[in-house]
């Protein structure tokens, strides 16, 4: 069956003879000419398509790099990051010459837009990640390790443990932040189910706990009851220490309350902290 182009059926034996010389006759075609001018075309525009949204794709990158600089800058900075993120990317990208990040900010939908709260918050949450995927990679090969925990109650009234571990890694001594997180109560042993768990998470074994540094609070520093005889039962060979920085703590307490001067100032500075909320309400929103 011909079309005029081509043959679009299989040939028999007995008519494929010669069948170079029809190749060549229709290579010569217009018809094959036309087809073959098309079909490059087509090629082209989608080279271009893809080319373009290449292009595409790389700018975008460019600007969520340019945005997670950002947002680095103000977590390393301590800058509270939901209350300055909108204003601050605006502010970049108006400095942004190119106008690429502009772009960029402004052709988002709106739930796409990386400029609320919510984006930031994910943004820090992934840094977090980052972080503590790499201290677990960096702590797994940690076979001897000392620990230092405190716990305080927070603005809300919520408990928190904060847990640091020294380590020797290189012939280098490190010490590292593992992280704060909240605990049921300063009990003890609430305390130390907190500790261990945390430290598991790092891939830290509590049994290979060489030394720990606790304040002197009995809930921590006890003998029997307190987070280091806990710790102990695992590992035996622990050696506790009391903080020297708690120690040097209570020692200027000590030695400030000697002072008139310094103790009215500290008794100054402790009357601003406990301002009643009415009064603060008061003077921060006037009427």
């Amino acid at each position: 069956m011909n079309r005029g182009v081509w043959i679009n059926v299989p040939l028999p034996l007995t008519a494929s003879r010669k069948l170079y010389e029809k190749a060549d006759k229709h290579a010569a075609s217009s018809q094959h000419r036309m087809a073959v001018a098309a079909n490059e075309s087509s090629n082209e525009v989608a080279s271009q398509v893809i080319r373009h949204a290449n292009r595409q794709t790389s700018r975008d990158a460019d600007c969520m790099k340019k945005l997670l600089r950002a947002a680095y800058f103000l977590f390393t900075s301590e800058i509270p990051h939901t209350t300055v993120w909108r204003s601050m990317i605006s502010t970049i990208a108006a400095c942004d010459l190119s106008g690429q990040l502009s772009s960029f900010v402004c052709s988002r939908p709106a739930n796409g837009h990386h400029l609320s709260s919510t984006a930031i918050t994910s943004i820090l949450e992934a840094f977090g990640a980052t972080v503590v995927s790499d201290l677990k990679d960096r702590l797994s090969s940690c076979t001897e390790f000392s620990v230092m925990a405190d716990e305080c109650t927070d603005v809300n009234g919520v408990e928190k443990l904060s847990v640091c571990v020294r380590y020797i890694r290189d012939d280098e001594i490190l010490e590292t932040f593992l992280g704060c997180w909240p605990v049921p109560s300063t009990k003890a042993v609430d305390v130390h189910a907190s500790i261990t768990t945390h430290l598991t998470e790092f891939g830290l074994t509590p049994s290979n706990l060489i030394a720990a540094a606790f304040d002197g609070a009995s809930n921590m520093s006890g003998e029997h009851g307190g987070v280091q005889a806990l710790l102990k039962r695992d590992a035996p060979e622990m050696i506790f220490v009391h903080c020297r920085s708690h120690l040097l703590q209570l020692a200027l307490v000590r030695a400030s309350n000697t002072v008139p001067e310094i103790k009215r100032v500290l008794s100054s500075l402790t009357k601003l902290l406990i301002t009643p909320s009415s009064h603060a309400a008061r003077c921060v929103c006037p009427s």
